[in-house]
Parts: structure tokens; sequence; C-alpha cells
């Protein structure tokens, strides 16, 4: 899942202020990345921020070559290349993708990494909270789509290229998420259709349309093929009129497990992704949300030593107590007939409750507390 790129297209593209390589420590592992900044900013304005994840054994550095921080020079936005962890099958984030009946790097906790880097960088630049972005090839794509779904209420769009979304991870945003996706019908390595690490395109697609309220009918254009590359692009919009969100796919027809960049092909992925990103802002909690926190009637709020959920009284499940940063705090099986979540044990600050009920056919439910 390597991915090497030259943009012959962007070399021109100079004077980026700071390539900086940093590390900073989560749950007990030093991580690294590396942070762009535009070499005009200043600190005046806000900016947005992306960040992009490489594909499993690559790094930081060769993952740069998308040149994603040299549209960031001329379009002011700071980008962040962060560096997965080590596994015995190569460098790799805990999107959830199981292999052999084995969760990948399933120590690792990669969402409250990525939550961490957002933070830090937060408080060291201008950003803009309205405007963080997430992109991913490959096993990033699959990590990009796991922060869509635990991380919604902070990120404003996701672009996943060859990768989609774990079988086995529960998919609960709070807010409303733009995708945009794409993925190659060739592609021998995550496959486009009987995917073997997740779910397929067109499943995964279905679950953005649905979840984001989007028109089922989609608008349709096919990009000019005016390059001899046996690739042939068409790109899919399905639209949200009332909220703007959009879901987007780009079908790239005969096209491998690749990363698609101009002058080599019709198009080039960097740039889409940017112009995708560029016309979405972080959207407020959806309707369908709205109702599961309708259901849930929780209290206290806020909470001291319990909280007491009265919609997940009757059902037996997973009980995830969950922070802003998508660490899990705790996790267990509460039994039916309970209703009582214990809370004396957490640190005060503001958390989510992810209840699963084991009967698959029942809807997760999130509750937001407050932990005095």
């Amino acid at each position: 899942m390597r991915i090497t790129i030259v943009l012959l297209v962007m070399l021109f593209f100079t004077g980026i202020k700071a390539q900086t390589t940093k590390t900073i420590v989560h749950n007990s592992l030093t991580r690294q990345y590396i942070e762009y900044v535009p070499s005009t900013y200043t600190g005046t304005e806000s900016l947005p921020l992306i960040i992009c994840l490489h594909g499993l054994g690559d790094n930081m550095t060769n993952f740069s070559s998308i040149g994603m921080h040299l549209l960031g020079e001329t379009e002011n936005f700071i980008t962040l290349y962060p560096q997965a962890q080590n596994s015995s099958i190569g460098t790799l984030w805990n999107a959830g993708v199981s292999y052999m009946g084995m969760t990948l790097n399933a120590t690792v906790q990669d969402v409250g990494f990525i939550n961490l880097l957002i933070d830090t960088t937060s408080s060291l630049y201008n950003i803009d909270p309205s405007r963080i972005y997430i992109c991913g090839f490959s096993m990033g794509g699959f990590m990009a789509q796991r922060l869509a779904c635990e991380s919604s209420y902070r990120i404003a769009a996701i672009a996943s290229v060859a990768g989609t979304r774990a079988t086995s991870l529960v998919c609960s945003p709070t807010n409303p998420v733009p995708v945009c996706h794409f993925h190659g019908t060739a592609d021998q390595t995550i496959p486009y259709s009987a995917n073997p690490y997740g779910i397929d395109t067109d499943t995964l697609i279905k679950y953005w349309v649905n979840f984001n309220e989007c028109d089922i009918n989609p608008t349709s254009e096919n990009l000019p093929d005016v390059v001899a590359d046996n690739i042939t692009v068409e790109h899919f919009t399905y639209t949200n009129n009332g909220n703007g969100v959009t879901t987007e796919l780009y079908k790239a027809t005969g096209a491998d497990h690749q990363w698609l960049y101009t002058p080599v092909n019709d198009m080039n992925y960097t740039v889409a992704i940017w112009e995708f990103f560029n016309k979405h802002q972080l959207q407020p909690a959806s309707i369908n949300q709205s109702v599961i926190q309708k259901k849930t009637n929780s209290s206290p709020n806020p909470a001291s030593e319990y909280i007491n959920i009265e919609s997940i009284e009757k059902e037996k499940g997973i009980v995830k107590i969950v922070d802003l940063r998508g660490n899990i705090i705790s996790s267990y099986t509460k039994e039916a007939n309970v209703k009582t979540i214990p809370t004396s044990k957490l640190k005060p600050g503001i958390y989510n409750i992810r209840f699963t009920p084991l009967d698959t056919k029942k809807e997760t439910t999130v509750t937001k507390f407050v932990k005095q």
C-alpha cells in the first residue's frame, strides 16, 4: 500500500515557510509528524488544517509526495503528515481493520493521536475550527473513514482514496460529514467490490448518502479522457439540498491501487480533494443525532458518581465512554435492565457514552455528558 508520486505539474510551487518534523507523546508513545506552514502565514487570519494519512508500509515523508502542502502554499492552509506506528506487517493505522481475525495495531489509539494533533496545532497556530479536514490513501483512507465516524464533531470533511471502512467498525457520527471517495475498478489491493478488509465502495457511498440525507439520485459527469492511460473517471455527486453537504465518488475505471495525478493521468486527486474540502465547513449536529439525543434522556447531567440513561435500560450491549479526543476511557458489556453508568472514576470534562446493543438490528446511541 505504498505510494510513490512525483507531481511534475506542481514543481513551480516554492517558498514554504516551514517544513518541520515534530514529535509528540500520546498514550505513552512518541509519535512523529511533518508540519508545513505557508510562507504567508502571519497569525492574523485563521487557516484551514489538512491532515494527510499514508498507507500500510508507507511513511510520512514518502506520502508527502502527493503535494498537498504545495497547494497549501498557494491556497493558504496548514498541512500535517503524521506517521503511523510499526507492526509485524509494516507501518499502519488502527483503523479497525482486521486480518485473519485480528484487529491490526489494536492497542494503538490513533483516533486520540489525530485529535491531539488537531489540539496541538490549534494551540500553535490560528486554525479555523470549522475547516479541519482529513484525507488518506489505502489504510490511511480506512483511518480517515474511522475519524469521520468517531470525530465528526470537529472534522469538516474527509476524503478517502482506495480505502473504505472496516467491516466491524461501528460508525456513529454526531454530525453530517461531507465525504469524497476515490477508487479504481481494477484495484487489486483493496478491490472496488468484494473487499476482504472492509465494506465495498458502493456500500460505503450508500451509507454516507443515507446518513447525510442526500438525494439518492446523483448528478454525474465523465471527466475528459485526454491522456492515454487506459483509465476513465466518472464523478458522482449526491447532495443534501438543505445544508449543502455532499457525498461524492470518483470512480476510476481501469485504475489500480494508485493516486492519480496530472500530467500522467486525466485528473489530480490532490487538487480534487482540496477543491472538495474548500466548499465544506463543519456542520451542526445532524437530524439523526438529534433524535438519538432525545431518546437517551440522561440524568443527572452534569454527573458526578453516575449517570442514568433511560433509553438503554432494557438492552444488553457494549458501553464505551470516550473523551473528546477520541480516547476510549472505559469499555464494558452492560447487562439488560441496567440504566446506570458509573462515572466516579472519570476526570472532570466532557465525554460521550456510546451504547451499541448486541441486537445488531438496534441503533447505536450517543449521549454527551459533563463530568463534574
